[in-house]
């Protein structure tokens, strides 16, 4: 496929996510407006067809047609890939159709986010083991295992893969800004069609999951700006609003008392605060307190 075609393809997913639900006119008037129609054709029926088989066959987006002859793009509930795709794909659209906004679009980079993506992803769709070699922060050198590849995701600006180690079953996180290189193996692995990421994640916290700490309940008050911003974007898949008051409101989770969740909190200053349990409150307490001891000196 080439550059221009997948341009095409980009176009129209854009389109329809835009203005969807949409009808074939309006595509089209769309397209007599698009700087890549630079000979000011008409967009022929057959080629929307293709376009629409092309694109889920190339990225697994299925684009379906309502009673009254208008197109939309299936999304399934609590299924965010769809809806990432197509920002990445908006994002594309609006560089090539205006090539002046190139400079006043600014991205956060992804460490070599997308150098192993492509080749993981393949791993994942064909069931096949992967030898990965990776460097540990933790360790002086790099550990080399034969890994079965379950599912990918997103946090904090890193790509990671969550990998079963052949070797002893055990399930690895290994960021891939820390992935010195992958060998395709022949070797297949099967994985349940019932497996889900986001029951297995919802164990831990972020990328880590912690098989010694149990999760438990924990309440926060949040103030200010703070309500707002965790509707928008929670802290965890487990987040309930369960009081809502003119100066604050309190939010459930349940999360495991480890590192990486008080270190969100800090995020935010005071505008968090745990209210129970108490020996959650009493572990963020010290670390503020060793934080404001390190800054008194």
């Amino acid at each position: 496929m080439s550059s221009v075609q997948i341009q095409r393809l980009f176009w129209l997913l854009d389109t329809i996510n835009t203005f969807e639900p949409v009808t074939f006119k309006m595509i089209d008037s769309q397209w007599q407006a698009s700087q890549l129609n630079n000979t000011c054709a008409e967009y022929a029926t057959r080629t929307f067809r293709d376009h629409i088989d092309a694109i889920r066959d190339s990225f697994g987006i299925e684009i379906k047609c309502n009673s009254k002859n208008e197109y939309y793009i299936k999304r399934e509930k609590g299924n965010p890939t769809v809806d990432w795709l197509m920002e990445s794909f908006s994002i594309s659209t609006m560089t090539n159709e205006a090539q002046n906004l190139k400079k006043l679009i600014v991205l956060e980079e992804v460490p070599s986010g997308n150098k192993w993506l492509t080749i993981i992803m393949r791993a994942m769709r064909q069931k096949q083991c992967l030898r990965i070699t990776h460097q540990s922060f933790k360790k002086d050198t790099p550990t080399t295992r034969n890994m079965e590849p379950y599912f990918i995701q997103m946090h904090n600006r890193r790509w990671y893969v969550f990998a079963i180690n052949k070797a002893d079953k055990k399930m690895f996180t290994l960021s891939l800004d820390r992935i010195n290189n992958i060998e395709m193996l022949e070797e297949r692995f099967k994985i349940s069609k019932n497996y889900n990421p986001k029951k297995y994640l919802s164990k831990g916290y972020g990328v880590s999951i912690y098989d010694d700490i149990e999760p438990e309940i924990v309440k926060i008050k949040a103030t200010g700006y703070a309500p707002k911003y965790l509707r928008s974007l929670p802290l965890h898949e487990s987040q309930k609003e369960i009081e809502i008051n003119k100066e604050y409101s309190i939010f459930q989770l349940k999360v495991p008392a480890v590192d990486e969740f008080f270190l969100d909190l800090l995020h935010h200053g005071p505008s968090l605060e745990i209210i129970e349990p108490a020996h959650f409150r009493e572990h963020f307490k010290k670390i503020v307190m060793k934080l404001a001891q390190r800054y008194a000196k």
